[in-house]
Formats: structure tokens, C-alpha cells, sequence
């Protein structure tokens, strides 16, 4: 499969917004084209599907991101439409697995047929090709080989099944009969059907209560994501706490040995304290160090395709950092983001000659100690201007 893509114009892509509009019915009027007009010029012209998956992660959500009432009907359009461009982007290859199944007579493939004869297009639909439920849509995969009947047993059992998932947990909630449930509960009465959750249902909770029988609604037990906050700018209260850490605020975008990261770490509790009361600027100040704190790091690569994903996650675990229980926010944002990135690595085997995933060329990162020598740099200026102060 070529690197450098195919030609793409925003023409053929309005012509797929239109088709998935019309297929799930629903009107664009002219705020919607002028909103993906705006998104079209930012259209890649001559994409690989990772440059597409760049492209719908960043300036697509980006785009959107301001007209949150249409975000139910935008989510459709940009699944149906993105299946499209990535066929499109790998026409050449579906002719030619198609080809191969009429040769070899194969009337009836399975998904493995075609990880084992185009492993490069096995990897496109895995992260690509997804229906409304988020599982991989194989129906519109085969239905581009003209093929009705197929077998996907093997998906299932490695996939999940999402309603053998719910009889499974409708059973166990019947055999025990607890007074309250919850994800520990689950966990600790059976850690495989806890797993299963997490993998086939993301942790979507809501989901699978909601699937449950209704006498099961009332018993269970989750803590709710975030409190309900009341933010504000909070201009003195802010200024109050810079100029208490005046001196280790460097802290927060870079450290040089252990005593810095204690410093970062009592630094960065004051700031989370002041945000979780809805102090904005105390807020935006971290997620903006936070954030290249990460980019800094080699161990984040799982999130670097995923911006507004990490921003947003970055978020959430200032709000749910517990002040009165743990003593070190980096330990825990950490094991958060390499937990929550697990499902978006890709394959991490290479050669000196092959291209990571996400679309990186090897070389790209060998530069670490670059970086870092750059950002001691930085730390060894700063730490001299202040002094002199």
C-alpha cells in the first residue's frame, strides 16, 4: 500500500457527506456547509489512511468542537464518510483481494482471510472501518467484494459479544443476588467478565447497566466521573498562588533531578486545589503543562495522534485526583495515560526500513536526547535569569 496516498479533492468528499447524509437521513443546511467547507480546506491532498486518521482526530474535532449540537449528526457523517475515503485510498487493494477470491473460489472469507493475504488492509479496517456500535463494520468491508455471506465467528470470540457479555453479568447478578453492585464488585467476583467489559464496552457503564434487567438499575454503585463545578476566572486567587511558587514554577514544564519533580509535584497540588474549585486560569495553566509534559516524554507516543483525546483526559484526572488520599499527581496521571492509551497503540515491531503506525519514520524517533538536551538548556537559562533577580 503506497505512503505517500492517493489524490484527494474536497469534491469527492462532499460528495460522500452528501451520500452519508442521505442515507441516514439527515439535512444539511447551509450553517452545515458552511461548517464543512471549513473543514474541507484543511483536507489532506494527498493522504495515506494515517494522514486521514490524523486529519479526522485533529482538524475534524477541532472544527466541530464549537457547534456541540450537531455533534450526534457530525459523528455519523464522519464514520460513514471516513469508511468511504479509506476504500478509496485502498481501491487497488480490495480489487485485488477481490480478484483473489474469485481465482481461488472462495464464496464465503472470514476476516482472517484477509489479515493473512493483505495485512497492511487488515490494519486500515481494524481502525478505520467502524459501525455505530464502534465494532468493526464488516458488512460494508465484504459488501465492496460483492459478497452477502460471511463468517466473523473468530471476531466474536476475540472481539466479545457484546449481549453474552451482558448474560454472562445477568448471571452472575442472579447467582449472588448482592445488595449493591459495582466495577469492583464485577472485578472481584469475576475478573474475566471485568476484562471483557473494558475491552468490548470501553468502561461505558452507562451502556452496560442500561442493558440490564430494570430491578438491577437501583443497586448499582458507581461514583460519578466529575462533580458538578462553577468556574471563574479567578484573577487574584490565581496571582496569590504564582507568586507563592514563583520560583518552582519553571517546575511545571521541565525538571532536572529529583528535588525539581518534588517541587513540581507540591507546585502542581496548590494549582490542581484552586481548579477543582473552578478556578479557570489555575486550570488552563496546568492542562497547557501538563500537556507538553507529555509531549516531552517518550513513554506518551500512544497519544500523539490523539490531541483533544489527551487534553481532554489530562482534564478529567485534575478533577479526579483525590487531594486528601494521594501526595503525587505525576504518578497518578501517569499510570492514567498509559493505561488509557493501551487501546490506541499500533503494532510496534519494525525494521531500519518500515514506518511506525501512527506514520512516523523511524528516524523521527531517535531524537529524544535531543530533546532533552534542549529542555535542560532551557531549565539551565531560566534558573539563571532568576537567580540574578
Amino acid at each position: 500500500m503506497s505512503r505517500t496516498g492517493k489524490a484527494l479533492s474536497p469534491d469527492f468528499v462532499s460528495r460522500c457527506i452528501i451520500k452519508a447524509a442521505a442515507k441516514e437521513g439527515i439535512v444539511l443546511n447551509q450553517k452545515k456547509w458552511k461548517i464543512i467547507n471549513s473543514i474541507l480546506s484543511t483536507l489532506p491532498t494527498k493522504p495515506n489512511p494515517c494522514h486521514i486518521a490524523k486529519w479526522c482526530n485533529l482538524k475534524v474535532k477541532e472544527a466541530l468542537a464549537p457547534f456541540s449540537e450537531y455533534k450526534e449528526e457530525a459523528d455519523i457523517i464522519c464514520r460513514e464518510v471516513r469508511k468511504e475515503i479509506l476504500y478509496f485510498l485502498n481501491e487497488e487493494e480490495f480489487s485485488r483481494l477481490a480478484n483473489l477470491l474469485k481465482e481461488k473460489k472462495i464464496s464465503k472469507p472470514m476476516p482472517q482471510w484477509i489479515r493473512n493475504n493483505s495485512y497492511a488492509l487488515y490494519l486500515s479496517i481494524k481502525r478505520g472501518f467502524r459501525n455505530a456500535d464502534n465494532g468493526i463494520d464488516w458488512k460494508f468491508v465484504f459488501d465492496k467484494f460483492d459478497i452477502q455471506k460471511f463468517s466473523y465467528r473468530r471476531l466474536i470470540k476475540y472481539g466479545g459479544d457484546k449481549d453474552k457479555i451482558i448474560k454472562r453479568l445477568s448471571d452472575l447478578l442472579e447467582k449472588e443476588n448482592p445488595p449493591f453492585f459495582s466495577p469492583n464488585w464485577i472485578e472481584r467476583h469475576n475478573g474475566s467478565l471485568d476484562k471483557q467489559i473494558g475491552i468490548v464496552f470501553k468502561n461505558d457503564w452507562d451502556q452496560v447497566i442500561s442493558r440490564l434487567d430494570k430491578k438491577w438499575h437501583d443497586k448499582w454503585r458507581y461514583k460519578g466521573a466529575v462533580k458538578e463545578v462553577n468556574f471563574y476566572k479567578g484573577t487574584s486567587e490565581f496571582r496569590r498562588l504564582v507568586k507563592k511558587h514563583q520560583h518552582e514554577l519553571y517546575t511545571l514544564y521541565a525538571c532536572l533531578n529529583k528535588e525539581d519533580k518534588r517541587k513540581r509535584n507540591l507546585v502542581a497540588l496548590d494549582f490542581i486545589a484552586a481548579a477543582q474549585e473552578g478556578n479557570l486560569l489555575s486550570l488552563n495553566l496546568l492542562l497547557d503543562s501538563l500537556q507538553l509534559t507529555v509531549w516531552a516524554e517518550e513513554d506518551y507516543n500512544g497519544w500523539r495522534d490523539f490531541t483533544v483525546e489527551m487534553r481532554e483526559k489530562i482534564k478529567r484526572s485534575i478533577f479526579l485526583f483525590d487531594l486528601l488520599k494521594g501526595d503525587n499527581f505525576y504518578n497518578y496521571l501517569r499510570r492514567t495515560l498509559l493505561t488509557s492509551c493501551l487501546p490506541l497503540q499500533g503494532i510496534h515491531a519494525f525494521s531500519l526500513n518500515d514506518y511506525f503506525d501512527g506514520g512516523d519514520e523511524f528516524l523521527e524517533r531517535t531524537l529524544t536526547h535531543l530533546q532533552v538536551e534542549e529542555v535542560d538548556n532551557v531549565i539551565k537559562n531560566i534558573k539563571l535569569v532568576m537567580n540574578k533577580q
